[in-house]
């Protein structure tokens, strides 16, 4: 009987002892589901209500960037960015550069694209018609880009287009870009060339680069690519004004004035009023629409073309008696609009 006794109280004292322990426990684990359930809801919900735009240098701490966000009211503080992209996106890491936070954005979806290193593309357009030079010291110049230029760029080598950077971007990864795109460029519209006096890349580049430099409007410019195939076939020089000033300057500067008589005897290997044939080399970067009309010329009988007064087209003429009207009646045109 009193063993009966004991041995209750015992189990009795073990019960107690159980609850003891049990009890708490319960308490914190339903206090840690309680608060992982606040944290993945406070962490996948809509947080940042402003859109902004924020740059995070190199090296910045994750700690240090993350207390900025929160104090931009962008991101809940710290521990709870923190905890979240641990628990939910596996790491808390995150990459320099320029980032657009927009509004309703949830901490998961903004600490996704700083670990995924999705930076806000800018805008850099090349026009066409630039030189290598001028390209090269554009690049130079923008101080989103980083990294010194290694070597040069040649001229013609590399593709005048809009392009799309991000802050910290290496220079010479965005020349190897312009080049790769150029020369896919050329590659495939070897393929379709119908001009017989393109035979490589090359030649295709420095007859669009002249083309570029005359044209007055991108409708003149597979014209302008039959009058130089004409002259071509008949053996006479082009003739061509931009090929004297890159001659002179080596497209590093503008000429500053009109072309004179003296400056067409100049003689040099882009002079194609001394020399016969295409120039040694491009006289600038051109675009797409110079380079499909350097492959794809107009059929036309003009031989000559020469600039309106106004700037904004030029006159074709089969004969050299007819060009020499027109160069008389744009001087005139040009005498009366100056009085």
């Amino acid at each position: 009987m009193v063993k009966r006794i004991l041995n209750s109280l015992k189990q009795s004292a073990s019960l107690k002892w159980r609850s003891f322990y049990i009890l708490p426990l319960v308490l914190i684990v339903c206090t840690f589901l309680l608060a992982l359930i606040s944290l993945v809801h406070i962490f996948t919900s809509p947080y940042n209500f402003i859109e902004k735009e924020i740059n995070i240098p190199k090296h910045a701490r994750t700690w240090d960037t993350l207390n900025k966000l929160y104090h931009e009211g962008i991101l809940p503080h710290p521990i709870i960015t923190i905890s979240g992209a641990l628990f939910i996106n596996g790491s808390p890491k995150i990459m320099a550069g320029d980032y657009v936070f927009k509004a309703g954005a949830s901490p998961q979806e903004m600490m996704t694209m700083l670990h995924k290193g999705w930076v806000l593309a800018h805008r850099l357009t090349f026009p066409e018609g630039w030189t290598a030079h001028e390209i090269l010291t554009e690049i130079n110049n923008d101080q989103r880009l980083s990294g010194t230029i290694s070597g040069t760029i040649s001229e013609g080598s590399v593709f005048p287009s809009t392009y799309y950077i991000h802050r910290n971007q290496d220079r010479n990864k965005l020349i190897q870009t312009m080049t790769k795109t150029m020369d896919k460029v050329t590659h495939e519209l070897m393929q379709s060339n119908k001009n017989p006096f393109i035979k490589t890349s090359k030649d295709l580049i420095v007859f669009a680069s002249m083309l570029e430099r005359e044209a007055a409007n991108p409708d003149e410019l597979s014209k302008i690519s039959g009058v130089f195939i004409n002259r071509l076939n008949k053996g006479m020089r082009l003739q061509s004004d931009p090929t004297v000033i890159y001659g002179i300057t080596l497209g590093k500067s503008s000429l500053g004035r009109p072309v004179n008589r003296q400056d067409l005897k100049v003689d040099s290997d882009y002079n194609t009023y001394t020399r016969s044939g295409l120039p040694k080399g491009p006289i600038c970067c051109p675009g797409l629409a110079a380079l499909e009309a350097a492959a794809h010329p107009a059929t036309t009988n003009e031989l000559y073309f020469v600039l309106e007064h106004d700037g904004k087209a030029h006159r074709f003429s089969i004969t050299y008696k007819e060009h020499l009207e027109h160069i008389r009646r744009i001087r005139n045109a040009l005498k009366v609009a100056n009085e």
